[in-house]
């Protein structure tokens, strides 16, 4: 499925025909709409996986089946049961079905990842697409805001042109990462962030996935990259980037009873609140521990004299009764602001 064309024959549609015309996947899911704000949400009206080949109506709306030749069904509806309207829904559907049919490489990985394939069906569109079933990937899912979608789908597939990226909704972005061993991954994500931020002005939000064995398992690789970012934003400060080894911390956290962790924050009393509320604190004592409790490597990011630095530590000292240049102290400090944070987004 080729959505840049399907977007163009919508804009197209939407200056002939004053209706609502939507095209939906099997759950429902909106890909595109004469209604831009309704692409990305769901209609739940009926069975999808139900429709048969004769058009259903439905509350005012007409229901028409696409069916592929590679076992992946659309649905298109139109606003308004009038027979009119029904011969209207046919002919654009048999002019999407062409285009709808043919199983483009980023459709069929899209389907693994949001497991619309059994294995057996994956490995035989392996070999149609030379694909080897058992290299290694991971998935790497990118947020960004709507406006800069499409721009950064022309930046980061300029920058790699024989990898697969897949445009999930109107703000996420999967990139199917091939691994070979011998490159360098953290600097291949951080390549990514770095060049939109510095041609968009924007910083895009990244949760790098799990490396799988086989394409198979590639759900389980995306699957976790949307849970490192739903948790690092929630628990992270100072970061973009989310990778496992990360947010083991923030995970434990995450997984724990509500009432513990609000235990172990006034067990220890140590006004790590105050610290939330002060931006200039929280941002030293974030860019520290990143540093690995370097002061001038800290320093040196947060463009302060390292004089400067020492001074916010001792303050943070003085406030929390915890020394960040202290080990102990350090992990304690990150402990409780994980904490702290936990709570914050639960209250909210």
């Amino acid at each position: 499925m080729d959505i840049r064309r399907i977007r163009l024959l919508f804009a197209k549609i939407e200056d002939i025909v004053d209706r609502e015309i939507s095209l939906m996947d099997s759950t429902g899911y909106i890909i595109e709409s004469t209604n831009f704000q309704k692409v990305g949400e769901y209609d739940t009206s009926l069975d999808y996986a139900g429709i048969k080949d004769n058009i259903v109506s439905l509350e005012d709306r007409l229901y028409y089946l696409i069916n592929t030749n590679y076992g992946k069904n659309f649905t298109l509806s139109i606003t308004g049961d009038t027979s009119e309207n029904a011969k209207l829904l046919q002919i654009i559907g048999l002019f999407m079905w062409e285009n709808l049919s043919k199983l483009k490489k980023e459709d069929f990985i899209k389907g693994i990842i949001l497991k619309e394939f059994e294995d057996n069906e994956i490995k035989e569109f392996c070999s149609k697409f030379n694909m080897d079933y058992d290299s290694k990937f991971k998935v790497i899912v990118i947020k960004l805001s709507e406006d800069i979608i499409d721009d950064s789908w022309s930046i980061i597939t300029s920058m790699y042109p024989d990898e697969v990226l897949i445009r999930l909704n109107n703000t996420s972005l999967a990139f199917i990462k091939a691994i070979s061993g011998l490159e360098n991954h953290d600097e291949f994500e951080l390549n990514i962030y770095n060049t939109i931020f510095s041609e968009l002005l924007y910083e895009p939000i990244i949760g790098v996935g799990i490396i799988v064995e086989n394409l198979s398992y590639l759900s389980e690789s995306y699957e976790r990259a949307n849970k490192l970012i739903k948790i690092g934003k929630k628990l992270i400060l100072s970061k973009k980037i989310y990778y496992c080894n990360d947010l083991l911390l923030p995970m434990l956290i995450d997984n724990m009873d509500i009432s513990k962790v609000r235990d172990l924050v006034q067990y220890t009393n140590c006004n790590v609140e105050n610290i939330l509320i002060d931006n200039e604190l929280l941002m030293t004592a974030a860019k520290f521990l990143e540093n690995n409790l370097n002061v001038s490597d800290t320093a040196r990011k947060l463009y302060v004299h390292r004089n400067t630095l020492i001074y916010r530590l001792n303050k943070i000292h003085n406030v929390t009764g915890l020394d960040l240049r202290s080990f102990k102290d350090a992990v304690n400090f990150n402990i409780l602001i994980s904490c702290m944070r936990h709570l914050q987004s639960q209250s909210t």
